[in-house]
């Protein structure tokens, strides 16, 4: 058994999201605030992850499926979600090297079987909503992650954790030598109108004012319409 996780398995705290979205760098702050949390440690695959000493939860997207079967308090973590889908598609997530070969695209295609009436751009928006809403249902706090990389105390208070400022954990949560290109609403003018206005209202809902879009085809204004979602 790896040394982070406790013989009980009991979990404090479950922190998920899509992936891209925070979960390593909430690993590495609750750790530092003395609340030790893997990452993909009890929700991942074999040979990966990272193994605080006591773990008291994990920081995984792969946790969602499983999420209802634990009495944790569940952290929902979001990123804007432009960025979160750039990021999916810079890694070309669903595309069909990647849904041949990857256990990780395999596993995401099982949990949403939903999937396989999209194509394309579709794919990502259709996993990006029913991913996250999933976690709504559950959920006992969200945070954004752009807002916990800046000041991550007003979230630690929240939930009453004591902790050292000094010792937080605060390095870049994207760092990378191949910067993940620009994505904006325009990339997506393609899209299924009421999967792309579903999208715009969850974002919304998550705090995300995205920019107006317009049908190249149509000329017609997609917006986000509180009828939809």
């Amino acid at each position: 058994m790896p040394a982070g996780i406790l013989g009980d398995h009991k979990l404090d705290y479950i922190i998920s999201g899509t992936p891209r979205s925070g979960t390593g760098f909430m690993a590495k702050l609750f750790t530092s605030a003395g609340i030790p949390i893997g990452h993909e440690m009890f929700f991942g695959m074999p040979g990966h992850g990272y193994y605080p000493q006591n773990a008291r939860g994990d920081s995984s997207w792969m946790a969602v499926p499983f999420i209802h079967n634990f009495d944790s308090t569940v952290i929902h973590i979001v990123r804007n979600p432009l960025k979160t889908l750039a990021s999916l598609l810079h890694r070309e997530t669903f595309s069909e090297e990647r849904m041949a070969k990857s256990i990780y695209t395999f596993f995401k295609t099982v949990r949403v079987p939903s999937l396989d009436r999209y194509e394309g751009l579709d794919k990502y928006l259709a996993f990006y909503l029913d991913w996250n809403k999933a976690i709504d249902q559950v959920e006992n706090i969200r945070v954004k992650l752009e807002d916990v990389t800046k000041d991550p105390k007003p979230m630690l208070d929240d939930l009453g954790i004591k902790y050292d400022p000094a010792k937080l954990y605060n390095k870049p949560y994207n760092q990378s030598n191949n910067p993940t290109p620009n994505l904006t609403l325009d990339n997506f003018t393609t899209c299924t109108p009421e999967l792309l206005e579903k999208f715009i209202k969850l974002a919304r809902s998550y705090g995300y004012e995205l920019e107006e879009v317009i049908d190249n085809e149509t000329g017609d204004t997609l917006t986000s319409d509180a009828s939809m979602i």
